[in-house]
């Protein structure tokens, strides 16, 4: 195979960003509803106090962005996402000792989540921004469709570990998951820069002098502004991105948290309100895709405020107006919030990428994951 029938590296880079995020997210963001009754029920919780566990969880997850964003822009990928799917994997399988809501909180809290924080959206988002310029928007687009894929692939199997085999080793199995699927294609297969491999961002092709080969000239580092974290804060479009993803995050978290044990509540079975959350990540991935190609071709400003009001319609009408007790309506409700979703998700990223730059990517989106995940953190406690 001759260079140009080459595919171009970067797309194997979202490919393993978007395999993190599909174990990583899966794993943790959307099957902890599976696990919160039959964990509250043994241990004698409230639901106030597993949200808490959550939603802590979801604030530690945040406030360990901005250092994931700096590692991230100063050593790479590679070793931080499969250190923490290391860590993470292991947070998961001590939860098969929890004897309380203390422990809960030290190997799931804080353990598991320090570890997936590593591998979540700020190292995915920000390595995937360093090698793509004009196709950002649609390779965040496909990495983001990982989450979603993985929501509905391990939500299924994690409903099916726990009627089987218990919440307690069920959380090992998510653990060793976690390890297996993650760690080896991380170490074999993640770059850091387009520019370390002689590339450039989006496969394009440089202009060499006569007398240097090509990919000689190119720096170690992606080219472009290079903003630290107080500058960015200084701009009033950090602040306005942080309050849109902080309101989306309060939604969002309180959806897929409670989505489960409502849906029980109100006479739905634990499979359909199961299902619920799988249908609305597998929804979400079509309109990631097709948010992340139209993205690159449109403003994406527009686009995200036309997914704000899609969002804003679905809860209205159906959580306020006609209620979801029909499968029916349950599921209509899912696709639509999904379909918003989706949308957001990818775009918020990549239009940071394009007001601040590839090279401080990380550090300056980890500083509005750290803003956004306080209203994830309180999603869950205020429903």
């Amino acid at each position: 195979m001759n260079e140009e029938e080459r595919i171009f590296y970067g797309w194997w880079i979202v490919l393993v960003c978007f395999f993190s995020l599909f174990i990583a997210y899966g794993a943790r963001f959307y099957s902890f509803g599976v696990f919160f009754k039959p964990m509250s029920k043994e241990l004698g919780w409230t639901r106030t106090m597993t949200s808490s566990a959550f939603g802590l969880s979801t604030i530690l997850y945040g406030l360990a962005a901005p250092l994931v964003g700096k590692i991230l822009d100063k050593y790479g990928a590679k070793y931080l996402i499969s250190g923490g799917a290391f860590l993470g994997g292991v947070g998961f399988m001590l939860c098969y000792f929890t004897a309380n809501l203390t422990q809960f909180y030290i190997f799931y809290t804080v353990i598991m989540t320090l570890g997936i924080s590593a591998t979540g959206l700020v190292s995915t988002n920000g390595a995937v921004a360093k090698w793509f310029t004009k196709k950002r928007a649609t390779a965040m687009g496909i990495l983001s469709a990982g989450a979603g894929l993985g929501a509905f692939v391990l939500v299924p199997i994690a409903e099916r570990l726990v009627s089987h085999y218990g919440w307690r080793l069920s959380f090992v199995f998510m653990g060793l998951i976690v390890w297996i699927a993650l760690i080896p294609i991380s170490l074999l297969l993640l770059r850091n820069t387009p520019q370390e491999m002689g590339l450039l961002p989006d496969g394009e092709k440089e202009t060499a002098p006569a007398n240097k080969p090509a990919g000689e000239n190119l720096p170690l580092k992606p080219k472009g502004p290079t903003w630290t974290l107080k500058q960015a804060m200084a701009t009033p479009a950090f602040w306005l991105i942080s309050a849109n993803f902080f309101l989306f995050l309060i939604t969002y978290m309180f959806i897929i948290i409670h989505l489960v044990p409502f849906g029980t509540d109100i006479g739905h079975s634990r499979t359909v309100a199961a299902f619920a959350i799988s249908l609305l990540t597998v929804v979400s991935i079509p309109a990631k895709l097709c948010g992340g190609y139209i993205g690159d071709r449109i403003d994406l400003k527009k686009l995200l405020i036309g997914a704000f009001l899609l969002q804003f319609f679905s809860m209205i009408f159906f959580l306020n107006i006609i209620g979801v007790k029909t499968v029916f309506s349950l599921y209509a409700f899912v696709v639509i919030f999904g379909f918003a979703y989706g949308i957001i998700l990818p775009l918020t990223p990549a239009l940071v990428a394009k007001l601040y730059g590839a090279p401080s990517m990380g550090v300056i989106w980890g500083g509005i994951i750290l803003i956004g995940t306080f209203g994830g953190g309180i999603g869950p406690i205020i429903a």
